[in-house]
């Protein structure tokens, strides 16, 4: 059973009046044949197209990933599921009731009490007045706001009220779940009570569409990705597919911005560290230097990073791991076993690291790079916030084979060397 069918989807915006609309704009709508003739009238200049001939079905049960860079209409496609707004041309039709997690806040009066606010907002979310009756203490108990119920929202932390936002919309019980990056936010227990009710959800045959950045996240969650670029589909698939094309072309094209630097090479990282030294590009290689964004079982694979100083430093030390779609650290290697590193880092240069053999399993892995004083702080960690390789095979040795997902740190065979750049 289908329970989402896009069909044609299509939603313009004129040009510094996006959310709003005319009367002349409505008439026009009526008929294709007017859109035509003012579209050709105006010559489209005033237009612009945020979503164009989207189609995708969603079964029962089933997992929808969309990725995208900003402004490739993911939020556009979100608010037109949600019915939200309303499309220009093209047909949307969901099976079932519909729980949204999208702007949390949105459907929650600032002058009203949390109880108020639970039945306003249940009523936009479609449910009756003794259905929240019946559900209100599951959802004041999830939401762990007991002793602030009766207290207006205006006086809620943003932690409060995603709380009470996210507990509201999954106690609908609902049989198409939308979901947007709402969870990056509140604290960690409370991203993990989602993410369990999120699950609950899904073995009941809820249906999920999920738009997020973190391509771990989705290739961990989904089934199927959609790739949204300008507005339209540029390619739809498994996620391992879908994903890995997007991270090469983001690898190609993507330049990220460090304070007022550019680092080159990078798909998109978090940065931490004090930043004395930064690491400047990073790449995966094979043995004979080649970039390689997959590599098959048991199969070498190298870590090449460049790294910059930025001040003399003391006592560096390298550390290289990869991860898995959890984020989970599963494989380290160290310079520990290096000699004749300098006491005082005063220029830049390459760290190089060979696994002789990724025991990993098939799936999608990421870096975790750092340079750190030893037994001390780190002057700066490199963590990738999509998939930069992809392990394929098949019937893995399970003695050499760690299962994906693992927590435990493992540390296997590697060399590293590190070249440092003429001073």
């Amino acid at each position: 059973m289908t329970a989402v069918t896009v069909d044609s989807l299509s939603k313009r915006y004129r040009k510094g009046q996006f959310g709003y609309r005319t009367l002349r704009e409505d008439l026009y709508d009526l008929t294709g044949r007017l859109v035509r003739l003012a579209a050709r009238e105006r010559g489209g200049e005033n237009y612009i197209w945020a979503l164009k001939d989207v189609s995708f079905e969603v079964k029962k049960g089933g997992r929808l990933g969309i990725i995208g860079p900003n402004g490739a209409g993911k939020t556009t496609l979100l608010r037109l599921l949600a019915g939200i707004t309303k499309p220009t041309e093209g047909r949307i039709l969901v099976n079932g009731r519909m729980g949204v997690l999208i702007e949390l806040q949105a459907g929650l009066h600032p002058e009203l009490t949390g109880r108020e606010n639970i039945f306003l907002n249940g009523a936009i979310l479609g449910m009756s007045r003794a259905e929240i009756r019946r559900k209100f203490d599951a959802i004041v108990d999830f939401a762990e706001l007991g002793p602030f119920i009766e207290t207006p929202v205006k006086r809620y932390s943003s932690g409060m009220l995603v709380r009470l936002g996210f507990s509201v919309a999954v106690h609908i019980d609902p049989e198409v779940l939308v979901v947007d990056e709402v969870l990056a936010v509140g604290d960690l227990a409370f991203q993990s009570k989602c993410h369990t009710r999120m699950a609950e959800l899904q073995s009941s045959g809820c249906a999920l569409v999920f738009v997020s950045h973190n391509m771990f996240a989705v290739q961990h969650v989904c089934q199927q990705v959609i790739w949204l670029q300008d507005g339209r589909i540029a390619l739809h698939g498994s996620p391992g597919e879908v994903c890995t094309a997007y991270s090469n072309h983001m690898l190609s094209s993507q330049v990220v911005r460090a304070g007022s630097e550019q680092d080159r090479g990078f798909v998109k990282a978090n940065r931490l560290g004090s930043g004395e030294v930064r690491f400047s590009k990073v790449e995966t290689l094979d043995d004979e230097g080649n970039q390689v964004e997959q590599i098959r079982i048991g199969e070498p694979l190298r870590i090449r990073a460049e790294f910059e100083t930025r001040t003399r430093v003391p006592a560096p030390r390298f550390l290289v791991y990869l991860k898995d779609v959890q984020k989970n650290i599963l494989i380290a290697a160290s310079d520990s076993q290096l000699s004749g590193l300098p006491e005082v880092l005063q220029s830049g240069g390459v760290v190089d690291c060979r696994f002789e053999s990724v025991p990993l399993r098939p799936g999608a892995y990421g870096l975790h790079l750092e340079i750190k004083r030893w037994g001390g702080q780190a002057y700066d960690v490199f963590i990738d916030t999509m998939p930069r390789f992809v392990v394929k095979g098949s019937s893995p040795d399970p003695e050499r084979a760690f299962v994906q997902g693992q927590a435990d740190l493992v540390w296997v065979k590697a060399t590293m060397k590190v070249d440092l750049n003429a001073e």
